[in-house]
């Protein structure tokens, strides 16, 4: 379940953060909040502009982590669900592997995950970009019955993959050309561990939290620890939309969710597809560590992906042309591609034009 809608927006260059500019933003933030948190189901707003390494920065928040009236306001250390912008992660790892001649993104899963063989000549780079034709384990009534009946259980990869895994009888259409579908990151997250010998959750510890100095980000591939949730912003359910596996819907699997606060529901069914947690200044940072050209080590021959190698990012700033991070205490469901519907998750694009996470049809 996504809890954040993170919007990188490039900023001008050359501006420098002064008290009327944050004025300015902190006035925008609180008149959003006033107009739209109705209509948008948003209870408050962190945002974090940045202008580079050497340059100011401007941190600005509105409204409360939460409805009930006894929830504090958003501060600085109010911590979000990444929701789908997990999945840069996932593509990053892969890309590093890559880089490092121990897998290519041609490689098939047949040579990864033998044990799916109905999938077996889908290649990784047909998962990062969402081409793959693999269906949407998080659209499925399996799916949407744990939400309900089991919030917090906490599911492996190899339990969500089963819920979208042909078997036979019933199976899930599967499709041509582009289709959004969580399953193909979480193979994704699979393949990544296989090949490197460590759990997913270790290596995104390792090679980005760690690598880049993120010191408000978080993954864990099952519940996290109390430290970190309860500096978690709430989140609400209010999407009525029927999945995209009921053609001829009625009464959306979903409905009983409505209204419901699912911030305490086990991340685990989402992993490598969405289920990351950190702040807003903490996305600027990573999004500024895979796009920043300086630490570009090498491009793929065989891809055209570029990876940007990871270091430990200092908090100081520029005057380049820069990212915004900002983050929504939402009211959003447990897919993370129906986070798009009332967000603005896009692809995060390298230098070579490539999406590192896959773009959203919904969006």
């Amino acid at each position: 379940m996504a809890l954040v809608v993170t919007a990188m927006i490039l900023v001008a260059s050359g501006a420098h953060a002064d008290s009327s500019r944050t004025a300015r933003i902190q006035a925008a933030l609180e008149t959003w909040l006033s107009s739209r948190s109705s209509a948008e189901k948003v209870t408050g707003v962190a945002a974090y502009v940045s202008f580079g390494d050497t340059g100011p920065a401007i941190e600005a928040f509105a409204g409360k982590v939460g409805s009930s009236p006894q929830d504090p306001p958003i501060r600085q250390g109010t911590l979000f669900q990444m929701g789908s912008t997990s999945k840069s992660f996932a593509a990053a790892l892969i890309l590093k592997l890559e880089a490092a001649g121990k897998l290519s993104i041609g490689d098939t899963l047949g040579k990864w995950l033998p044990q799916y063989p109905a999938w077996k000549d889908v290649t990784i780079q047909r998962l990062l970009n969402m081409t793959s034709g693999i269906p949407n384990y998080s659209e499925t009534e399996a799916m949407s019955r744990i939400w309900i009946g089991d919030p917090t259980r906490d599911l492996t990869t190899e339990d969500l993959i089963a819920l979208a895994y042909p078997a036979g009888s019933g199976d899930l259409p599967t499709s041509g050309g582009y289709h959004y579908s969580n399953t193909n990151y979480i193979l994704a997250g699979m393949i990544a561990a296989k090949v490197a010998g460590q759990s997913y959750r270790d290596l995104v510890h390792r090679m980005i939290i760690e690598a880049v100095g993120l010191d408000s980000t978080f993954y864990e591939s099952g519940a996290y620890p109390v430290a970190v949730t309860d500096r978690l912003a709430h989140g609400y359910f209010d999407n009525p939309a029927c999945s995209d596996y009921q053609p001829k819907c009625i009464k959306p699997w979903n409905l009983a969710l409505i209204g419901r606060d699912v911030s305490g529901m086990s991340t685990s069914w989402a992993q490598a597809a969405g289920g990351a947690i950190a702040d807003a200044r903490d996305v600027d940072r990573w999004m500024r560590a895979v796009f920043k050209d300086t630490w570009c080590r090498r491009s793929s021959r065989r891809s055209g992906w570029r990876w940007c190698r990871s270091r430990p990012a200092s908090r100081s700033r520029t005057s380049r042309p820069t990212i915004r991070a900002a983050s929504r205490s939402a009211s959003a469901g447990p897919s993370s591609d129906r986070l798009a519907r009332t967000g603005s998750i896009r692809a995060r694009r390298s230098a070579t034009g490539r999406s590192m996470c896959g773009s959203n049809r919904k969006t």
